[in-house]
């Protein structure tokens, strides 16, 4: 089926495809620099994903960095998706997986173990002092 595109008199674009019709905006209610750098700037706020990297043309989001999660990868789509004036998303972030040989949670929850019994241990010498 042949691609169209026309616009009409409310500024909206109509595509013609297999699909059939869909209404995309036509009027940028946010420019592409605006997109790029509010996604920028939520994706380094999360410490998610390693060299995050956002470019934004008429619309189209290209995503690139790496994340350690694939869920992180798939959010990452979903908030250029729900952000205005976004018509369609290229995520490119890769997702590095951790090696089996990472120790890093067990340790993280070694010292969070070591914590709680540490103040265990001063709750009971207060409870004891307290009498």
């Amino acid at each position: 089926m042949e691609w169209r595109t026309r616009v009409n008199h409310v500024s909206s674009t109509w595509v013609r495809g297999w699909i059939g019709l869909l209404s995309v905006p036509s009027l940028p209610l946010a420019v592409d620099d605006e997109i790029a750098d509010r996604l920028t700037k939520i994706l380094t706020a999360t410490t998610w994903f390693a060299n995050p990297q956002e470019k934004v043309v008429e619309g189209v989001v290209f995503l690139k960095g790496t994340a350690g999660q694939a869920d992180y990868r798939t959010w990452a789509g979903d908030l250029a998706r729900d952000t205005q004036d976004v018509v369609a998303i290229v995520n490119l972030i890769q997702v590095t997986e951790r090696s089996i040989w990472d120790l890093s949670p067990t340790w993280i929850e070694s010292r969070k173990l070591e914590r709680e019994t540490n103040q265990d241990c001063v709750d009971r010498c207060e409870i004891n002092s307290s009498h």
